[in-house]
């Protein structure tokens, strides 16, 4: 067995010089050319363009404080935040503003049984004084539930985030950017005007009125505006008490 073995061995070998093997190819150059060469073009869909580009802009405007204002009010000098509409300028205000619209006094727990948004109260200013529900829907649901405090001083408004605009304010560069609850928010630092706009998108110029320091937040579909509090840290304290 052991002789069969090396005849074996030796034939194979005999044929291996009669076998003509090229040689492996040099890859080298190839691979480096690869590597240098210049991408391709690639044609992207316009569409992709300006998605991209809208949210580049988001991005700039969530991660660089000192660049939100200025885009803010790079585009026709508006700014969409929460359902809330930042108009450059100052528009005319009646003496006498008319309240929100269908706007009554209830109960805190009338107002959370009738709103489809959770309607709730600052640790920090407890029990509301004074409770209105506005712009009822066909099911009576109020669509912006109003907490008031220190005799009307201090006013919290909540209205249904789902829904496009809930307030059309009016400011010219008095807007500052905070976080509540690590979400964004807007906070005007001096009076300016503000009006109501329904849900069928109809602004009522009649509710338009000066309000003072105003913070506006968004957090569970549920827009919020805190006006009163003249110091930004005091509105903040407030909005991180909401529970």
């Amino acid at each position: 067995m052991v002789e069969r073995h090396d005849d074996l061995v030796a034939e194979l070998r005999e044929l291996g010089d009669w076998i003509a093997t090229p040689e492996p190819p040099d890859l080298r150059a190839a691979v480096r050319a690869r590597i240098t060469a210049p991408p391709p073009p690639v044609r992207v869909p316009r569409r992709w363009l300006a998605a991209a580009a809208a949210l580049l802009v988001a991005l700039v405007i969530a991660l660089v404080p000192q660049t939100r204002a200025a885009v803010a009010h790079a585009v026709d000098g508006l700014l969409r935040f929460a359902g809330i509409e930042v108009h450059q300028g100052s528009p005319e205000v009646p003496p006498s503003p008319s309240p929100l619209p269908s706007a009554r006094p209830a109960s805190l727990d009338e107002a959370r049984r009738l709103a489809k948004f959770p309607v709730l109260v600052p640790a920090r200013l407890g029990v509301p004084e004074r409770v209105e529900v506005a712009d009822p829907g066909p099911d009576g649901a109020p669509r912006v539930v109003s907490l008031f405090y220190r005799g009307g001083a201090v006013r919290l408004d909540a209205f249904d985030g789902d829904l496009d605009i809930g307030f059309l304010k009016t400011s010219g560069d008095q807007a500052d950017w905070r976080y509540v609850n690590g979400g964004t928010a807007l906070y005007f630092t001096k009076p300016h005007a503000v009006a109501y706009v329904d849900r069928t998108g109809r602004t009522h110029r009649e509710t338009a009125r000066l309000a003072g320091p105003t913070l506006i937040w968004y957090s569970g579909h549920v827009t919020y505006r805190l006006e009163g509090p003249y110091a930004v840290e005091e509105a903040l304290a407030i909005a991180d008490s909401l529970s």
